[in-house]
């Protein structure tokens, strides 16, 4: 990776003009100054800590008893979650840098920034690191000190470039100017509250970390990481590029199903240590969570620009999937703003942000039919609860809330809130 240690983001370009006498130009533009960390002293932090509020959702975790919610850059937040209508705080686990995670049985897999970390949940009040893979993702960047880039703060500037420098040129023809050193790491997701979990019949659909058979997925931006995890350790298998604009990965009867913002990617899983592709079923430019369901796969796609997605559709595809080498749209069901999904009991239920949560009928797979739309509960992800079929956790970009699900009366009724612990 290129070592470079200036970042700036043209997002706001107010103003330019030339300077024709020095041959210079000038910008005003938000610029990046890169932020450095002892990694080190990142790393012997105490692993758990006293409960804390919780106050910037990323990922959640919906257990049984025991909810994970996640602290953007932070850490995790352990919820006793025993009595589903009066949650309370166990401890925190203290993971600088840690926005994505999954759960497998009693094992937590966590990035903390550049590493992969292993910790035992097997007694959730009293967590403990089983392994950290150091710079597992990403090449470390470092100043003169020694010090690792683990960020950047932003100021507006004003500042000159010689005409047609490299900066100069970046500025004029893409309105941008930046060095991304996140590239091999695992991005931001386009939506940050999300769900993981622990099994494929209650997973999000919006993970960026997957396990099967003994063996950690995980995606960048570009790049798919394989790594053995059996026993304690984590050993690399395998790194592969896949496409550009990777968002989500879900695994599914020995395939990978990897969502891009331009494409679905199946790959074959027979060989955990070393997934190759199948097919690619390419679709309009957008946010793109996938869940397979049987010969049927599941893509919500949706035109919120502020997010990124830059797309111009807000529809739920339906894929038939039983030829995996060559799949095939079904069905395209239009949509208000789809997000993340969840299915139980022949339900379909999905995340449609500021337009609540829909739920639809799939008892014919291919041709879900909508049974009603909830706007008083924001979603943008939805799981269901892993034991009780009626219950389920949706997120939005502050609240995690429980709800219940009358099949009867088509009803959706709030259990408890779990953001105001």
């Amino acid at each position: 990776m290129k070592k470079v240690l200036f970042m700036a983001s043209a997002l706001l370009l107010v103003a330019s003009s030339c300077v024709k006498n020095k041959g210079e130009v000038s910008y005003t533009y938000n610029k990046a100054i890169a932020q450095y960390d002892d990694i080190d002293a990142i790393r012997n932090q105490s692993l758990i800590e006293a409960p804390r509020a919780v106050t910037n959702i990323s990922k959640v975790f919906y257990g049984a008893d025991v909810v994970l919610i996640g602290e953007r850059n932070e850490g995790i937040h352990v919820i006793n979650n025993t009595n589903r209508n009066s949650p309370s705080k166990s401890v925190f686990i203290n993971l600088p840098y840690c926005n994505e995670f999954f759960v497998d049985g009693n094992t937590l897999y966590a990035e903390s920034h550049y590493d992969i970390v292993k910790i035992d949940i097997s007694n959730t009040s009293a967590p403990s690191l089983i392994k950290r893979a150091e710079y597992a993702i990403g090449e470390a960047i470092k100043n003169s000190e020694g010090k690792v880039l683990t960020g950047f703060k932003y100021e507006i500037v004003n500042e000159s470039f010689k005409l047609n420098s490299p900066e100069e040129l970046a500025l004029r023809e893409a309105n941008t100017l930046y060095f991304d050193y996140s590239n091999n790491l695992i991005p931001s997701g386009n939506v940050p509250p999300s769900f993981t979990s622990t099994n494929a019949k209650n997973k999000g659909t919006m993970n960026k970390m997957e396990v099967a058979d003994n063996h950690l997925n995980v995606i960048t931006g570009t790049q798919l990481y394989t790594y053995d995890v059996s026993g304690n350790d984590i050993v690399s298998t395998n790194k592969q590029f896949v496409g550009n604009d990777l968002e989500t990965i879900y695994h599914e009867n020995g395939k990978l199903f990897i969502g891009s913002k331009s494409s679905m990617y199946i790959y074959n899983n027979s060989t955990p240590s070393n997934p190759y592709k199948l097919s690619q079923y390419a679709h309009e430019i957008s946010c793109d969570p996938v869940l397979p369901n049987g010969n049927i796969a599941y893509l919500t796609l949706r035109s919120v620009q502020n997010e990124g997605c830059n797309g111009t559709v807000n529809l739920l595809k339906v894929i038939d999937i039983s030829n995996v080498g060559n799949p095939t749209n079904l069905n395209d069901v239009i949509m208000r703003s789809p997000y993340g999904m969840t299915i139980s009991n022949n339900h379909l239920f999905i995340g449609e942000g500021l337009n609540g949560i829909t739920v639809m009928d799939i008892n014919n797979p291919s041709n879900p039919i909508e049974i009603t739309n909830n706007t008083n509960i924001q979603t943008f992800d939805v799981i269901k609860h892993p034991t009780a079929s009626d219950v389920l956790l949706v997120i939005s970009s502050n609240e995690i809330k429980q709800i219940s699900f009358d099949a009867s009366t088509n009803t959706i009724q709030e259990l408890s809130n779990l953001s105001n612990l």
